[in-house]
């Protein structure tokens, strides 16, 4: 495996602040949910179809999550 950082191309270089999401393709959205574990976050995608919507990987039920989840609600 490469030790260089240089061959990682990030198209984002910063990730979306808790209770906000970007728009990373046409109706493909990212999140990322905070959690209060080893594991500090979580990469949440949101794909917006024809009638309705799809969450890849929603978080976990902590107080953290459902707060960025109100936020991301209420501002979109």
């Amino acid at each position: 495996m490469a030790q260089n950082s240089e061959v990682i191309n990030f198209p984002y270089p910063t990730p979306p602040d808790s209770g906000c999401i970007i728009e990373v393709a046409d109706g493909i959205y990212w999140a990322r949910m905070a959690l209060p574990v080893l594991i500090d976050h979580v990469n949440v995608y949101i794909l917006e179809g024809p009638e309705d919507l799809t969450i890849i990987d929603t978080g976990l039920n902590f107080k953290v999550c459902r707060s960025a989840w109100l936020e991301i609600i209420k501002n979109n």
